[in-house]
């Protein structure tokens, strides 16, 4: 089978635990059901050719079990982004376009406990944002469609979130 056939449909199933999380209401089963999702996304990425998409999706594994063990602290931040970066430094993988995915998951670790709803929304389209055009290197075409229904959905939100409209 071609990869990038493969790897499109790896992609597929981490795209639908994506979706699936959305009616999940438990933190922890959404922290459980996002380590699945990355795993599959990890997976197609490194199909697909995506070292650093692998690495980053192995770091968010990582980040989220131990999530559920420590409060995660300035420093422990600053632990795991430079060790991210590093990684994929020693991989040789420091052209731009491999960097938008240690830099997402980077800038959402710095965020992931932001309490101002806004600002959280802006985090979250920016991150998917660098995500979709990584993935359109990598040729993941099934993430690139649910990375942009996921960016425009969350553009939405955040129009109505900054309007004060209901949703």
């Amino acid at each position: 089978m071609n990869t990038i056939i493969l790897g499109n449909i790896i992609a597929l199933f981490g795209s639908i635990v994506m979706v699936m999380i959305g009616f999940l209401k438990k933190k922890e089963q959404i922290i459980i059901a996002q380590c699945i999702q990355c795993g599959f996304i990890g997976l197609a990425n490194l199909v697909l050719g995506g070292i650093s998409g692998f690495v980053t999706n192995c770091f968010t594994i990582l980040r989220n079990c131990i999530s559920f063990k420590i409060e995660f602290t300035k420093k422990i931040k600053i632990l795991f982004i430079l060790i991210q970066f590093l990684l994929v430094i020693l991989l040789k993988q420091v052209q731009w376009i491999n960097l938008l995915p240690v830099l997402s998951t980077s800038i959402f670790t710095w965020y992931m406990d932001c309490k101002d709803p806004i600002v959280f929304k802006i985090i979250v389209i920016v991150t998917l944002l660098m995500w979709l055009v990584y993935d359109l290197s990598v040729l993941n075409y099934v993430a690139v469609f649910f990375d942009t229904l996921t960016t425009i959905t969350n553009t939405i939100t955040l129009y109505k979130m900054k309007k004060g409209a209901a949703l």
